[in-house]
């Protein structure tokens, strides 16, 4: 498949019911989608030009995800360029350095994976974690990535870290720090985290004498130091963000509103309300960033609507 030439020509995964759509977008608006034949698919990152990186089962494995799809994806449709299994329980996924990095749960051994290169002789290189008997029931939950610097987000065992990458010379991240989370209760759970320019926002729920809790904690990029956490009751909300702001879809879900709360980076108070409101959603709705950063509202599906929101 040939790359389009456009440069108006923004791209997104969706999914619709048990199917995952490409979504081609230009001037703002969707252009159409296509039927990619992956199923339902797991996270996805994409690199430059056409070619995503996508985390999905294989038979035999329903429950977690155990293979990379690299797609090549044109205003004709997709292919698939490389299927690669993982050597872990995979979790997420990022491009860093122009190369990709799987993390996850593994019972020993590492648990975030480089690979390269991104062809069937690719190799499955071991990124160094830090040493101790604290880190021996630890996994890596979610990755997000700024310039040379790559931080893999901990889900196992209190107390939990961050550990902080760098781009080397030779390819591989180098390991910079280890860093501490803030605990917002009890039996935390990372679900997942997204980076936008000045901080980073991690979604995690916690369970205690209140009920459950949902919690967006921001991060600043300078120095990983937690600035605030938005709380929240009810359903898991979906989230984004896109540059500083963050894209929050949350409530019951009869009547789900999807939020855009501005300049999360700024230290001042913010609040969920009818202000912040930017649109409405039903249950099955979910969030998307596009490859050019675009937030995208699928809801409804497979029939429903799929809007680019900003």
């Amino acid at each position: 498949m040939g790359e389009s030439n456009d440069a108006a020509l923004d791209m997104a995964l969706v999914p619709s019911g048990n199917e995952t759509h490409l979504v081609l977008i230009r001037d703002g608006g969707i252009e159409r989608r296509l039927k990619t034949g992956l199923g339902c698919c797991g996270p996805h990152a994409w690199s430059h030009g056409g070619l995503v990186a996508v985390l999905t089962r294989r038979r035999g494995h329903q429950l977690l995800w155990w293979r990379v799809l690299l797609l090549q994806c044109d205003e004709l449709g997709s292919a698939i360029v490389a299927r690669l299994d993982t050597p872990i329980a995979a979790a997420d996924l990022a491009w860093f350095d122009d190369r990709l990095v799987v993390c996850g749960i593994s019972p020993t051994g590492p648990r975030a994976w480089l690979i390269a290169p991104l062809d069937s002789s690719a190799r499955w290189l071991p990124l160094p974690m830090p040493q101790g008997e604290r880190w021996e029931r630890k996994g890596f939950d979610a990755l997000v990535t700024q310039g040379r610097q790559l931080i893999a987000i901990d889900n196992f065992v209190i107390p939990k870290w961050m550990v902080r990458y760098e781009a080397s010379a030779n390819g591989i991240p180098t390991l910079a720090a280890v860093l501490p989370m803030a605990e917002n209760g009890t039996y935390e759970t990372v679900h997942c985290a997204s980076d936008g320019d000045s901080v980073f926002a991690v979604l995690s729920t916690t369970v205690g004498r209140s009920g459950v809790r949902h919690h967006c904690t921001f991060y600043a990029w300078e120095d990983a130091r937690p600035l605030r956490t938005l709380t929240l009751a009810g359903e898991r909300p979906r989230f984004a963000m896109q540059g500083d702001d963050l894209w929050l879809l949350h409530g019951p879900s009869g009547a789900r509103s999807v939020h855009r709360l501005r300049d999360v980076s700024e230290p001042r108070a913010f609040e969920l309300d009818a202000g912040s409101a930017v649109a409405m959603a039903d249950a099955s709705a979910t969030l998307v960033r596009s490859r050019d950063g675009r937030i995208i509202l699928a809801s409804g599906l497979p029939e429903g609507r799929v809007d680019v929101l900003s």
